[in-house]
């Protein structure tokens, strides 16, 4: 029998190998579907031939994950050894690292950065399979607390321990320590800015009474962060494993909130976040990251100008974009877009949602209530206590309106924050003998306890 060509008889183990390429592919990572964004205006329609302003309130959410994550941590621990925190604080300190290190997996990432009178790396970054944790632990306890505070170095110092070799879809964390007021702390805003780039968030724990709760506050808040205040070293050590290890059941990460106007219509504020203009009607907000069951809602004042009745106004396009966490897809978007008809008929035009008014009042009080804080800080005790009791007055009358029982006990830690912390302000306005006094530790307390919870209250829950 005559042999056929090779070419001929390599035709049939040609074909098998194009139909396994075919149907051994394996398919592109989908879309888990657990993040929705919604927006929701306070109001049914606008007034005709008037300008005015009407809030949205923007609703970004996560929903459970059905395992748990495999996602390596990229962390950085950023611990304040100043003079103020010798004896106990730094003793607590060392005990609270020690725990994290304990309980970071073989694949997670760890760099450890004191700053006292100038930055030190304790630990270069490093895969912890790579490295004997005894030889962590030894370094963790050979650190003492002496000298100045420059902050700024040490976060500086953190960042760039960060920035080499990240790998795609890393949890990212830096966690900032601290019990003291900084050197100087011109050069902070330049690392927020370098940490949003990279979307890192920086968590930042306060310790004692004597930091800049403010200062502290912002940091977290414009990174996408937390803010916690801890009075004792257990406590340290809870809040810092819970900031490193609840990263493990995140959904979204480096959320980001884009925001664009339609025509005659212009963002007033964002309430309690600083927007990045990103176009001549673009915002961009930081929103950090998503746990399971977490939502994030932003409030966005918008100005209006006077429209013709019967027509509708295109108020506002919404895209929030996020590092997938659950499914390995990489980048991802979800968009909502809000439009509102003009109206003359006074009915229409007194429908409004209950839920969405309560929720701004409560975003301005407490990004009222860290106002009135940086003012106390300032000496001007008087302008902080008016701000506060504006405010205070416009949650009562949203208690007496709220229908909510689920919000109810959230406006009631915010009016018992408020309240105390006035009591305080008016204490020390009335004991002190000039604005720029030390402040007591009662006040102290009280302005702390406030800005965690406004902070809190502005950020996921």
């Amino acid at each position: 029998m005559p042999r056929r060509p090779r070419a001929l008889r390599l035709l049939p183990l040609l074909a098998v190998v194009a139909l396994l390429s075919v149907f051994g592919r394996t398919s592109p990572p989908a879309d888990p579907e657990l993040v929705t964004l919604a927006a929701v205006a306070e109001r049914e329609a606008l007034p005709a031939h008037t300008a005015t302003r009407v809030a949205v309130r923007i609703e970004s959410a996560a929903a459970a994950r059905s395992q748990d994550a495999s996602v390596p941590v990229n962390l950085a621990l950023v611990l304040d050894t100043s003079g103020s925190m010798v004896g106990a604080p730094i003793e607590e300190a060392r005990a609270a690292l020690h725990s994290v290190v304990d309980q970071l997996r073989p694949q997670d990432h760890l760099t450890i950065v004191t700053f006292d009178s100038r930055a030190q790396v304790v630990l270069p970054r490093v895969r912890l399979d790579d490295i004997d944790r005894d030889e962590i632990h030894e370094r963790i306890d050979a650190v003492e607390a002496r000298g100045t505070t420059d902050l700024a170095a040490g976060l500086g110092t953190a960042l760039q321990q960060l920035e080499p070799e990240r790998e795609a879809g890393d949890l990212d964390r830096l966690v900032l320590v601290g019990d003291g007021v900084p050197n100087d702390a011109t050069p902070l805003p330049g690392y927020v800015e370098h940490a949003r780039h990279l979307g890192v968030a920086i968590t930042a724990l306060g310790v004692g009474l004597d930091y800049d709760e403010v200062l502290l506050g912002r940091l977290a808040r414009d990174t996408g962060g937390r803010f916690h205040h801890a009075d004792c070293g257990e406590e340290l050590a809870t809040l810092l494993a819970d900031e490193v290890f609840g990263a493990q059941r995140q959904v979204a990460g480096n959320v980001r909130l884009q925001l664009s106007t339609g025509p005659g219509v212009t963002i007033a504020r964002i309430v309690g976040a600083t927007g990045e203009m990103t176009g001549v009607h673009s915002y961009q907000v930081v929103l950090g990251d998503l746990a399971e069951g977490q939502q994030q809602d932003t409030y966005v004042e918008l100005e209006v100008a006077p429209q013709q009745p019967g027509t509708t106004v295109e108020l506002l396009d919404a895209i929030v974009a996020f590092d997938d966490r659950v499914g390995g897809v990489g980048r991802l978007e979800r968009r909502s877009f809000i439009a509102m008809p003009v109206s003359t008929d006074l009915a229409v035009l007194a429908v409004a949602d209950p839920d969405v008014h309560t929720g701004l009042v409560a975003a301005r009080a407490a990004a009222a209530t860290i106002d009135a804080i940086e003012l106390s800080r300032k000496g001007q005790i008087d302008q902080a206590e008016r701000l506060l009791e504006d405010n205070d007055n416009a949650l009562d009358a949203a208690q007496q309106l709220d229908n909510d029982d689920g919000r109810r006990p959230q406006l009631e830690q915010q009016r018992q924050e408020i309240t105390r912390l006035r009591g305080e302000l008016h204490d020390y306005r009335v004991a002190a003998p000039t604005p720029a006094a030390p402040r007591g530790p009662e006040l102290e307390r009280a302005a702390k306890a406030a800005n965690e919870n406004a902070t809190d209250l502005l950020q996921a829950h």
